[in-house]
Formats: C-alpha cells, sequence, structure tokens
C-alpha cells in the first residue's frame, strides 16, 4: 500500500512524546528538521512503533488498547527495553499510544509494526531522526 503524500507529511508533522523515569522527552515534528538531544535512556538508536488505527483507519479506543497491549507483550518477549510513547498532531485531532523501543533489531521492528499493519514507524540513531514507511513484504 502506498502512502499518500497527504498522510506522510502528517506523519512527518506529528510530534512525538517518550515518557521517561518522570518525564517526557519529546521529539520535535520531523518536518522541523531540528535535531534532537537524545537523552541517555534512548541511546544508541531505536524506533517508535503503535499498533493504534492500523492502516491509519480510527478504531475505538478500547480496541486500540487491546492491540497495545499484545504489541507491548511481543516487546518484551523480545527482551526489547521500552518506554511508553504518544504521537499527537498538536492538535488534538489525532493521538496514538505506542512503545519507544531502544536499539531493536531494525528489521524484525519493522516486522512486529507490519505485523500491526501500520504504515510507518519513527526512528531515530545519533541526532538522527525520521519516518520510516513499514514495508509490507518482509
Amino acid at each position: 500500500m502506498q502512502i499518500s503524500p497527504e498522510l506522510w507529511k502528517a506523519y512527518e508533522a506529528a510530534t512525538v512524546e517518550v515518557h521517561l523515569s518522570g518525564k517526557n522527552f519529546v521529539f520535535p515534528p520531523v518536518s522541523s528538521q531540528i535535531a534532537p538531544q537524545i537523552p541517555e535512556a534512548l541511546i544508541p538508536e531505536g524506533i517508535v512503533i503503535t499498533a493504534w488505527n492500523p492502516g491509519s483507519r480510527r478504531r475505538s479506543d478500547a480496541e486500540n488498547r487491546k492491540f497495545h497491549a499484545r504489541l507491548k507483550a511481543a516487546v518484551e518477549s523480545r527482551g526489547w527495553v521500552s518506554f511508553p510513547a504518544i504521537g499527537h498532531d498538536g492538535l488534538g485531532t489525532w493521538r496514538e499510544e505506542g512503545l519507544a523501543v531502544v536499539d531493536p533489531p531494525l528489521a524484525e521492528a519493522l516486522e512486529l509494526a507490519a505485523h500491526f499493519s501500520q504504515n510507518a514507524v519513527y526512528w531515530w540513531g545519533g541526532e538522527i531522526w525520521r519516518v520510516l514507511a513499514v514495508p509490507r513484504c518482509l
């Protein structure tokens, strides 16, 4: 499935907040081209993944939370370190819970995102912060 240019711009304009030990670290929108100063807990690299609203189709919060619990269990079963994350549009019209996963094997993390029918994930490494499309055929 091809991601429309409008949807891609929405991903790039989103803000992602990661809850770290009592405070939030805010990744700026990718479109801002601001290099984030990654906190030590998220080094060396990572990925923000969600199970909410697969294929960018809205579903109920209850259903989203059920799939989020499955995602969390899948991350934990792999032994990956993760922190709660929220992606939002800053306007209150779009919000998704997810996980910031530290240093997972990228191919395996993308495969997990595909399993949950996600279009894209956020990836960081060093001071690089970007949106990655999720391949459908891995």
